[in-house]
């Protein structure tokens, strides 16, 4: 989570630990692309279903506009020592 997230309330940070710890099980049985590959689709859903069409259009344009600030997990956000 960024920083901007210490602005969110503390159940928003529980669910987004128990999205985590889910993601990293499902990682043990399939691929990293396919476990975001569906939550993202979730989210979209999500998203469109809780929206409306203008609201939903400034979310994903939001979402790709903000694709370059996004950095790949590292062993540190998993809790574990650097690997060398």
């Amino acid at each position: 989570m960024s920083d901007e997230d210490s602005k969110l309330p503390e159940d928003y940070h529980m669910l987004y630990d128990d999205f985590f710890s889910l993601a990293i099980a499902s990682c043990s049985n399939y691929t990293g692309v396919a476990v975001a590959s569906t939550m993202m689709g979730i989210a979209m859903r999500l998203y469109k279903t809780s929206l409306t069409e203008e609201d939903f259009a400034s979310v994903m344009t939001k979402v790709l506009a903000s694709s370059t600030f996004v950095r790949p997990y590292t062993t540190k956000d998993f809790g574990m020592p650097t690997l060398h």
